[in-house]
């Protein structure tokens, strides 16, 4: 098994990503919570949790708010920062609402 930390504004983040890590059955289970007040928690200390990833691995959610896709926000609070990852543009709040609406 492997431990992640989690780095979330709210509840309905942490709800989100334990449901995420539950659909890999017992790969991967909830390390540390980092939860913050809002994106601000998040920003102020987004190279910390970068630099502690390079020893643990860190699940971070947030909204993208005002930025238009994740990778822009990535880069504009984590300058230099190249990622090889592949982000979904999607609000968790939107894709939510639209399960509990259309299910």
């Amino acid at each position: 098994m492997i431990s992640i930390n989690l780095v979330y504004e709210d509840e309905l983040q942490k709800a989100v990503m334990l449901r995420i890590l539950a659909m890999f059955g017992e790969k991967f289970y909830p390390g540390t919570f980092f939860p913050g007040n809002g994106f601000g928690y998040i920003k102020k200390r987004i190279h910390n949790f970068h630099e502690a990833s390079k020893i643990m691995p860190y699940f971070i959610l947030t909204d993208l708010d005002t930025a238009p896709c994740a990778p822009l926000k990535i880069q504009t609070w984590l300058t230099g920062f190249k990622s090889k990852s592949n982000f979904q543009n999607c609000s968790t709040r939107s894709r939510i609402l639209g399960i509990r609406r259309y299910s």
